[in-house]
C-alpha cells in the first residue's frame, strides 16, 4: 500500500499555509501608519513597505525586526517595543487574511478525510486569527503549542495532535511551509510531510520533503475520495 493510501487524516499548519502572513502584514501596516506616523501621510506607502520588508520572515526575533524598522522608517524614538507589541497584539488578528486554497480542507472532509490544524504560537493570538479566519467550524482538532506544552519541530507535538485526531502518524499527512519546522518535525514523527512553497524558500540543507505543492488546491490530486469501508 502506498504512503498515500494510508492516509486518512490531514493535518495543516496555520501561518504561511492556511493564512497569509504578507497579506496580512499589508493590512496591519496601516495601523501602524495611522498611529505611529499620523503627520508623515507622503511617507506612508513608503513606510508600510518597510514594514512588511522587516517583519515578513514571521521566525524572525519580532524586538529585532522592530528595531530593524524603526531605523529604517525613522520612527519617533520615544515609541518603545512594548507600545508597538500592543498595537501589533490587539489588530493583527483582524488582519488575518485566508490563503486562495484554504477551502481544500472542506473538500477534503467531504472526500472521507479527518482535518485538523498543528500550530506553534500563543493560545490566545493564534485562536484569535483562526476565529477571524473563520476555521473554528472546518477542523477539528486545532492544537496550538502554547496549549500542549511543546512546539514544532519537537515530535511530541506531532505526536500529541495525531492522538487527538484519533489517526497513527502513518496515516497522517501534514502541510506546511517552514522546512526545519514543518517537514522535519513531521517526518522525524513518521507522518507523511508535504512542502506548501507558496511563501518559503527550501532550506537547502535540510533534506527536501517528498511531496511539494504550489497550491493548497492540489491536494485534491494526491487524496481521493476514501471508499466506504476503507
Amino acid at each position: 500500500m502506498g504512503a498515500f493510501e494510508q492516509v486518512k487524516s490531514v493535518m495543516f499548519d496555520l501561518d504561511n499555509t492556511l493564512i497569509v502572513r504578507r497579506l496580512s502584514l499589508e493590512k496591519l501596516s496601516y495601523y501602524v501608519t495611522r498611529f505611529f506616523f499620523p503627520t508623515q501621510e507622503e511617507k506612508h506607502e513608503q513606510i508600510r513597505k518597510q514594514f512588511c520588508a522587516c517583519f515578513i520572515s514571521g521566525y524572525d526575533r519580532r524586538a529585532e525586526c522592530f528595531e530593524q524598522f524603526k531605523r529604517m522608517s525613522g520612527m519617533d524614538p520615544a515609541i518603545d517595543y512594548k507600545r508597538f507589541v500592543e498595537m501589533w497584539t490587539f489588530y493583527y488578528p483582524f488582519c488575518t487574511v485566508r490563503d486562495p486554497g484554504a477551502e481544500v480542507a472542506l473538500q477534503l472532509r467531504q472526500r472521507g478525510y479527518a482535518v485538523s490544524i498543528l500550530t506553534n504560537g500563543q493560545s490566545v493570538f493564534q485562536n484569535a486569527k483562526i476565529d477571524v479566519a473563520g476555521f473554528r467550524e472546518w477542523f477539528s482538532p486545532i492544537v496550538i503549542s502554547e496549549e500542549i506544552g511543546f512546539e514544532k519541530p519537537d515530535v511530541r507535538a506531532f505526536q500529541i495532535a495525531c492522538g487527538m485526531t484519533g489517526f497513527r502518524p502513518e496515516q497522517t499527512a501534514y502541510i506546511g511551509d517552514y522546512g526545519a519546522n514543518d517537514i522535519v518535525g513531521a517526518r522525524n514523527a513518521g507522518m507523511l510531510p508535504i512542502w506548501y512553497s507558496a511563501y518559503m524558500t527550501w532550506d537547502e540543507a535540510i533534506p527536501r520533503a517528498a511531496v511539494e505543492i504550489d497550491s493548497l488546491w492540489k491536494l485534491l490530486d494526491l487524496f481521493p475520495v476514501i471508499e466506504a469501508g476503507q
